[in-house]
């Protein structure tokens, strides 16, 4: 399955859950200047789960840019 993580909005609650991730599971997160640190507790908790982890940063931001990058990527994955 794959997870795509809107960083920017959810901050640190999007990584809640991340023990019941799977090896055969993707996670990608997608962040900006405005939020660009994830715990790394949490960064952990997801690379201890052995699936893929793709990171997006979007240099610079401005509005709505981040939601028009994952909405794109949504896109390419269908």
């Amino acid at each position: 399955m794959i997870f795509i993580l809107d960083y920017e909005n959810c901050h640190y609650a999007g990584m809640h859950g991340a023990e019941y991730l799977e090896s055969t599971d993707r996670v990608e997160i997608f962040f900006s200047p405005a939020c660009s640190r994830v715990k790394a507790g949490d960064w952990n908790s997801i690379k201890q789960s052995g699936c893929g982890i793709f990171t997006y940063y979007l240099q610079q931001s401005g509005k709505q840019a981040l939601d028009m990058a994952i909405c794109t990527r949504v896109g390419e994955i269908m």
